[in-house]
């Protein structure tokens, strides 16, 4: 497929990075300095075949990930809720 670019920092956090079953898209948070209290990690689903992102959300999280299909993400929002996105 195409080269996705991470945007902000430039750096994908590496725990953060998922593939969904089969390979469609790939979820990942950018990777932010701990000890900033200004920065927060963001969110991004990418398309693994066109490389464009789509940006889900920025939040004080670690933002733990789980694909439930090939479509559909669970994702923790920073607030303690879990949140889907297909």
């Amino acid at each position: 497929g195409a080269p996705i670019q991470i945007p902000e920092s430039g750096v994908a956090a590496q725990a953060s990075v998922a593939l969904a079953p089969g390979g469609a898209h790939l979820v990942f948070a950018t990777a932010v300095d701990a000890c900033a209290k200004d920065l927060a990690p963001s969110l991004y689903v990418a398309d693994t075949k066109k490389g464009t992102i789509k940006h889900l959300l920025t939040a004080k999280s670690r933002f733990p990930t789980r694909w439930i299909d090939p479509t559909t993400l669970a994702y923790e929002d920073g607030e303690g809720a879990i949140r889907l996105w297909d």
